[in-house]
């Protein structure tokens, strides 16, 4: 069973296995397991009806997973590098972005990154 380019291990719960696709956390899997009814059922317990239903129903929450949503987090990182305001210098520079201090902390972040 394979759900965006993850396969999901057989033995786990549904609600749990959902949780290996990138970006679905627990309470996406728990909503998309509650709405279909297959809360509590093991991953080996369903059919390809059901792991239609499920995919169907991510397209129909307009929910990014896998490729498309690390695409969209690459192009707010690139839009904020290539603007170069604080936050786009600090992320090129491999630095804390949000206030965080870099006198006894972030001494190994300081090299320069590939952006």
């Amino acid at each position: 069973m394979r759900i965006a380019g993850e396969s999901l291990k057989e033995n786990k719960a549904i609600e749990c296995a959902l949780t290996y696709v990138y970006g679905i956390g627990k309470y996406t899997a728990f909503v998309i397991c509650e709405e279909l009814g297959i809360l509590g059922k093991k991953v080996k317990e369903l059919g390809d009806k059901h792991m239609v239903q499920i995919q169907s129903l991510i397209e129909e929450l307009d929910i990014p997973i896998g490729s498309e949503l690390q695409k969209r987090k690459r192009n707010a990182i690139m839009r904020l590098v290539n603007m170069r305001c604080y936050r786009g210098i600090r992320l090129q520079k491999g630095l804390p972005v949000r206030g965080q201090r870099t006198h006894s902390n972030a001494k190994t972040a300081s090299r320069v990154r590939g952006y």
